[in-house]
Parts: C-alpha cells; structure tokens; sequence
C-alpha cells in the first residue's frame, strides 16, 4: 500500500495534470483544505462506514469559509474545486445523487478518465474516498449476485467480511480466487461465461482494486501498472455519467 500512495518522481504526466493537482498554488488555503479532508476522510472507515452528516457539512463550512479569498480563481485548482463539489452534494439531503448535479458531470468524468489513478492517489485530494461516501448514502441492491451459493455470491460475502474486519490481505485473497475463476485478470468486461453469472463490471473491478494491496505490490513501478490496469478495466465500463451513476449505485463497494 505504501509504494501505491508514493509520489512519482520526474513525471511528465505529473508536469501535464500539475495545475489540476494543485501542485504549484502559492496560496496555503488549498493545502490548509486538502488536510482537513484528508483528515476526515483519509481513513478506512471513510469506504466503509458513512460519515456524519453533520461532520460533512462542519468539513465543508469550514473550507468555504478558508477559500473565499481565491474564489474567483475559477482555474486554480481543479480537483480541489471538484472534491468540495462533491463534499456539497454529500452535505446535502440523504439520498443525493450525480444526477442531481449537472455541473459535475463533467469535470467528474474528465478526471476519472483521462487523469492517470496514480495522480489522483498522489495529489492527497480524497476522491475516491468522497465517491465511496456517495456509495454509501445511495447504494441499491439491484446488482446483488443473483444465485446463492455461486462465485459472485461467495465473492461478495468474504469482501463485505474482509471490509469489515480491515484486512487488506484477505481482500487481496479474495479477489485474487474471483479473478482466477473466471479465467484469470485480463479477460474482460464483457465476458459472457457461467462463471461472470451477469454482465456487470462492479464484481471484476472490486476484484482488480483489491490486488492492489496484495503482497506483489512492493515498488513505485508496480503499483502503477497496477493502478494503470485498474483504470483501463473501469474505462471499458463507465464511458458516460449514467455508467458512473450506476457504479456509485451499485450494492458492490
């Protein structure tokens, strides 16, 4: 886990999205909001348990009120602009969604999309986090594993178990048997097998997303290969804002 959120050193792809990432702002309210959130937000439990309301709004508060110096610097960073849209729409009513905000559609695609993980996990903005906490709040059940018993089910239990419990050796090893009874890790989405049981790309991507805390992710390289795959896996799945909707959605974490 550590070689994934190490920086990447001499980067041309970090000298392309640096202006997004805040990476030469000279005024410390960015920074001073980044570790704010990242101190709500940078823990385990920010995937797996659904933050107070009330905590989220006092987070946002907080922050809006720190930014009001650079709020006309509508182009100075990006991401950090986008994580405090999605902190409101979380800051909102229960039961929010991306459909609700048009304005996010956007900008929430383009970083997902053609900025590389690795960045994102760098830039210490808590994306992944904020959109977990989305999950949370609106999640359904409509892609539950449909047959009791089978590999999605069985997948599904020990990854709910392995979230719970906080180990990221079981999550790898449970996703590592999921993968390898399909087939292994690079078939694809659209795989029509007994085995995938349905068409729904959140079972291989929880799968993918959990070798990255394996025990073969030991350097900076690896684990941006690794993220880089990932990446590549949810493109082929969420290529327009309702896909992305339906993967927050999704009853898969």
């Amino acid at each position: 886990a550590a070689a994934v959120v190490s920086r990447p050193k001499g980067s041309s792809k970090e000298d392309d999205f640096r202006e997004l990432m805040c990476g030469d702002v000279p005024r410390p309210e960015w920074g001073d909001v980044k570790a704010a959130a990242a101190r709500q937000l940078g823990a385990w439990s920010a995937g797996t348990a659904i933050r107070e309301g009330s905590d989220l709004a006092a987070l946002l508060t907080s922050a809006v009120d720190q930014l009001q110096a650079v709020q006309g610097l509508a182009h100075e960073c990006g991401l950090g602009r986008l994580c405090m849209s999605l902190l409101a729409l979380l800051s909102g009513d229960v039961g929010g969604s991306l459909h609700s905000a048009p304005a996010l559609h956007g900008p929430l695609l383009s970083v997902l999309l053609d900025v590389p993980w690795t960045l994102l996990v760098w830039s210490g903005w808590p994306v992944f986090a904020l959109l977990a906490q989305l999950h949370l709040q609106t999640h359904g059940s409509d892609d539950l594993p449909p047959r009791a018993g089978g590999p999605q089910a069985n997948y599904f239990a020990a990854l709910h178990l392995a979230l719970e419990e906080r180990r990221p050796e079981a999550l790898a090893k449970a996703g590592a048997a999921f993968l390898e009874r399909r087939g292994g890790s690079n078939k694809g989405l659209d795989d029509s097998s007994e085995e995938a049981e349905s068409s729904h790309a959140m079972p291989v991507l929880c799968a993918l997303s959990s070798q990255l805390l394996g025990p073969d992710i030991e350097t900076v390289q690896q684990a941006e290969q690794a993220l880089q795959h990932v990446q590549g896996f949810f493109k082929q799945s969420v290529q327009s804002i309702d896909d992305l909707h339906a993967s927050i959605v999704s009853a898969w974490p």
